[in-house]
């Protein structure tokens, strides 16, 4: 066996030791997302992912800590196996296990005009600041999806 190979049953080893429940849902959503994406609507796939947390009357913080922690964990050691090189299915994913988590994620889709050609990136922004995703290039924001999947224009007042 490679020494890749390896190393990536190793990290998917750690994830699976860390939350395999949440692993196996990632993973679901890591095989679905490459088709959905290109057979439904953007907005619909946000409203899609959109989790609204329930919490239960006196829950701790502590379990939302360890699904957010989990989800990093996943990011790192993971690789490209559990988390999709693609900025929108990757971004799609934290923003529906985040939000499960309590942590009001947003997902941000936008734009970057350079020497003519126009790209497109979607990330996935806590309290304002990017996560996990810090592009070379900088894109304007264009739209913003917020708690349950709402869209609105980037600079729209919320």
């Amino acid at each position: 066996m490679t020494r890749r190979a390896r190393n990536r049953l190793r990290g998917l080893a750690v994830c699976a030791r860390t939350d395999a429940r949440l692993l196996l849902r990632v993973l679901g959503w890591r095989l679905a997302l490459p088709i959905l994406k290109h057979a439904v609507p953007v907005r619909t796939l946000a409203g899609w992912m959109a989790a609204v947390p329930q919490p239960s009357p006196g829950a701790s913080v502590e379990p939302r800590l360890a699904r957010v922690d989990a989800l990093r964990l996943m990011l790192t050691h993971g690789g490209r196996v559990v988390m999709s090189g693609n900025c929108l299915e990757r971004s799609l994913v934290l923003y529906r296990f985040l939000g499960e988590a309590g942590a009001e994620p947003r997902l941000v889709m936008g734009v970057n005009r350079a020497g003519g050609a126009v790209g497109g990136h979607a990330w996935i922004e806590l309290d304002g600041e990017p996560i996990e995703d810090t592009p070379e290039t900088t894109f304007a924001p264009v739209v913003v999806f917020g708690a349950g999947g709402e869209a609105r224009r980037a600079g729209a007042r919320e």
